[in-house]
């Protein structure tokens, strides 16, 4: 029963990070309004089908979760690393992750981090309101954090993992700190709403 429940979640997480790199995909090859509406297709199939995905998770987890927490972050970026390798002949999806990825680390690590609050707390919302059947902050808020420029922890290792390696190595050490640096404040964004309280959160 461990070993399968094991697999689901190994094999649920993969397809959620599948679903924001297919986003990713459409974003990035639209570079329009309409494209960052259309991403708002990953999270709501996530969703639907309440498959893990780390932003989605981190608002809800209590302490025992959050292990399996951190374990489907790292099984997200393994789908997102799929993805980028079937979507690699695309020179607009290179290009432009290129010039997303350096601007993230040409921005700071602490800059990242306050920005990616705001991506965590649209997060937050959108899945809370979706599962309750109330979907416009899900469709309003996925474009709200993209044309704003706010970090996705998930979206972002897509873009990253599109990138040349030459392109990434010249980043150094920067390339890390800003990513642990997205990820943290996602987290904290995703767990804003526990300022105000709530008598009932979502279990993850």
């Amino acid at each position: 029963m461990v070993n399968n429940s094991l697999f689901k979640t190994i094999k649920e997480s993969l397809l959620s990070g599948l679903c924001i790199s297919i986003g990713g995909i459409v974003y990035l090859k639209s570079g329009s309004l309409f494209g960052t509406i259309l991403f708002a297709f990953a999270l709501a199939t996530i969703i639907c089908f309440r498959w893990p995905l780390f932003t989605g998770m981190a608002g809800f987890a209590d302490l025992k979760g959050h292990a399996r927490l951190f374990g489907v972050l790292v099984i997200n970026l393994l789908g997102c690393l799929i993805c980028s390798y079937m979507a690699s002949s695309s020179e607009v999806v290179r290009d432009a992750s290129e010039a997303i990825i350096r601007a993230r680390v040409e921005a700071g690590a602490l800059n990242d981090f306050m920005m990616s609050i705001f991506c965590g707390f649209i997060m937050t919302a959108s899945v809370k309101f979706a599962r309750q059947g109330k979907w416009l902050p899900l469709l309003l808020g996925i474009p709200t954090f993209i044309i704003s420029g706010f970090p996705h922890c998930i979206a972002d290792s897509f873009y990253i993992f599109s990138c040349r390696l030459e392109v990434l190595e010249s980043f150094g050490i920067s390339l890390i700190w800003y990513y642990l640096s997205i990820v943290a404040g996602n987290y904290v964004g995703c767990n804003l709403w526990r300022v105000g309280g709530e008598s009932e959160p979502l279990a993850a």
